[in-house]
């Protein structure tokens, strides 16, 4: 895992042709929000859109649409309770904000750490239930990426202490 600096996302940042069209750009999925936390899903979504992804689908309960699709209708809305997620078709997918830690959530995050083997996003909630499950611990892979707030920092710092402890074999006897 990097840090993310400003000399790395330079060399990622590319220029876009004057005839492109977001097509062209990555299709990325954000699961975020939840009854009661839909501010932070208004707010990550801006944010992914503000930072160059092309098309944004947001998955997000059902009876919260409203929020979404009347804040920023350019993103497309995926329902919760379709309990079945084509993450194929996706470039990234964004996981956390405001999700909550239930049973759903877990699974939901589960299922993305074991499946999806493109860039991930973790934030948030995301990394507390990750943090709360010592099998999803083993599961990290090199196309993480962690947003960096003192809270997903201390989450993190929790989480690579429980895996060391999982990952330290006892020194053989003599």
């Amino acid at each position: 895992m990097k840090t993310l600096t400003k000399q790395i996302a330079g060399k990622l940042l590319r220029t876009r042709k004057e005839d492109s069209n977001k097509g062209d750009h990555g299709h990325a999925l954000l699961i975020c929000g939840s009854q009661g936390l839909m501010g932070s899903a208004v707010i990550s979504t801006r944010a992914c859109l503000r930072t160059g992804c092309g098309l944004l689908t947001v998955n997000i309960p059902k009876d919260e649409r409203f929020i979404i699709q009347s804040t920023i209708p350019e993103a497309m809305v995926q329902f919760r309770e379709n309990t079945i997620i084509d993450i194929s078709n996706f470039s990234a997918i964004g996981i956390g904000p405001g999700i909550g830690k239930s049973e759903e959530s877990q699974k939901l995050v589960s299922t993305i750490l074991h499946k999806y083997k493109n860039p991930i996003l973790l934030d948030a909630d995301a990394l507390n239930i990750i943090s709360d499950n010592k099998k999803l611990l083993k599961i990290f892979h090199t196309k993480l990426f962690l947003l960096r707030t003192r809270k997903s920092l201390t989450v993190f710092l929790v989480i690579t202490i429980r895996m060391k402890k999982e990952l330290i074999l006892p020194l053989p006897k003599q």
